[in-house]
């Protein structure tokens, strides 16, 4: 009998990949004793870190569903090829590897996720589009911005400026006036190439169009989506989508978030919400679950990020993935969801099952029961030189922990200034929102980072030790 393989296509070109997806389902395959497998382009910077995440990695020219195919016809001959998935939320500027492995799923026999509905969700003026007459949900004005300040007069200030795709809230701006935005745009402009979060999410140059108005040109580091901004409390709703039956599982609430002038650093989220109420948590599940399917959306976990304004719900992202940060262990231990699990069954189309999701009679958590996840960042970008952690006597309990982490980060580098370049995160419990309020504050203040401007060649080997000799 042939050995089981899952096979992830890796589309990034980056030295280090900014998120733990693949590692996290590799994990989950493997206790199921499914070999995982790495098919990545030649010239990927990224063949070390593959492999060493990956059982195997398969070297082809390109990411091209000839190649793939070929590549998995290779495998065959040795393997029982189970499944096949991508980062489905990474739109990165070699293409959108979703249709890729749509294709050759389909010609191998193999599950997918639509690569349709994906497009619609990581494209935000995409999805914009799609949700302009969703029941429930009232539509924001928006349009694609490629730098003609000429075409912009009627704007109705407050407005958001963010990419056409991107990650990490990297060059989301909150625009005052006119001033404020052709500021943020020219630093959008300028500093592009330099962020991750943003360029190695842009995707490809490409035509599109809405309802709004006709064919309009997206351009990579130029084009960006402006939008009317949303007053309201912000939080996010998890689900769990099974051949187009929804199931919400949490909700949380954006208790503390700051801005800098071009990123939004989320502070303090927390579950069950404090500032929502039943009725109103009801009216946000299906304003959600309309817009999914208005997205057309069937299978896979969604990060869907909301407002709740005076005029109702507002979807602000439907994102086609699982949350970050401490999403998963919150579904585990809230839920009793191992949520990489239940997409590899999915995936090497084996049961998909759910043991508790978001019931009606909200909410679903014990009532003296609070749980957050907390943000901690650098007082300003650069490199980590050094970091002492404080000791707070705080009735919070600490669930997990990250301390320090690098992860996403360009060669060790935190532009905190762009992107949501967290030094440290917590997952904790509490008995009310105040001890969760009153840790924070007190970890924040006491919390001691160094930074340096020096380059990476000069100091990560310094700051390797430094953390080492800090047991953290």
């Amino acid at each position: 009998m042939k050995p089981e393989i899952l096979i992830f296509i890796d589309n990034d070109y980056l030295s280090t990949s900014l998120y733990l997806y693949r590692k996290l389902h590799f994990q989950a395959a493997a206790k199921e004793g499914i070999k995982c497998i790495t098919i990545i382009a030649k010239d990927s910077k990224n063949i070390r870190e593959s492999s060493d995440e990956s059982d195997e990695v398969i070297l082809v020219d390109s990411i091209e569903t000839s190649e793939v195919l070929c590549a998995i016809e290779r495998l065959s001959r040795t393997y029982n090829v189970k499944g096949l998935f991508c980062y489905p939320a990474h739109v990165t500027p070699r293409g959108d590897a979703n249709h890729v492995v749509e294709e050759v799923a389909r010609q191998c026999g193999l599950k997918f996720y639509s690569a349709g509905p994906l497009e619609n969700c990581n494209n935000k003026y995409l999805m914009r589009s799609q949700l302009s007459n969703v029941k429930g949900v009232k539509p924001v004005k928006f349009r694609l911005f490629n730098g003609n300040f000429e075409t912009i007069d009627d704007l109705i200030f407050p407005v958001v400026m963010k990419p056409v795709y991107g990650g990490g809230s990297a060059f989301v701006s909150i625009c005052d006036d006119r001033k404020s935005l052709e500021k943020a745009y020219n630093h959008f402009i300028q500093k592009f190439p330099d962020v991750p979060g943003a360029c190695s999410f842009s995707g490809a140059r490409k035509w599109l169009s809405s309802s709004e108005e006709g064919p309009v040109l997206y351009t990579p580091g130029v084009s960006v989506l402006i939008e009317e901004f949303i007053e309201g409390p912000e939080g996010s709703l998890e689900c769990l989508v099974i051949d187009g039956s929804i199931h919400p599982m949490l909700i949380f609430e954006k208790m503390i978030t700051s801005n800098t002038s071009s990123t939004v650093l989320e502070k303090v989220i927390v579950t069950p919400p404090q500032s929502f109420s039943n009725d109103q948590i009801s009216m946000i599940v299906s304003a959600i679950s309309n817009s999914i399917k208005a997205l057309k959306i069937r299978n896979g976990f969604l990060h869907v990020e909301f407002k709740l304004s005076t005029d109702g719900p507002q979807v602000i992202e439907v994102n086609p993935r699982l949350g970050g940060f401490f999403v998963d262990e919150a579904l585990k231990d809230l839920c009793s969801c191992d949520a990489y699990y239940l997409n590899v069954n999915y995936l090497t189309n084996k049961p998909v099952t759910i043991r508790h999701y978001l019931a009606d009679d909200l909410p679903i958590l014990p009532e003296d029961a609070i749980y957050a996840m907390l943000l901690f960042y650098p007082n300003r970008s650069g490199y980590i030189k050094a970091i002492k952690h404080p000791e707070i006597d705080s009735a919070c309990e600490i669930l997990s922990k990250v301390l320090p982490t690098t992860n996403g980060h360009k060669n060790g580098f935190f532009d905190v200034e762009n992107e949501e370049a967290y030094i440290a995160k917590m997952w904790v419990r509490a008995t009310s929102i105040n001890e969760i309020l009153h840790f924070h504050k007190e970890y924040e203040k006491n919390i001691e980072i160094k930074v340096s401007e020096y380059g990476e060649d000069k100091l990560m080997g310094e700051v390797l030790d430094v953390w080492d000799s800090c047991n953290i």
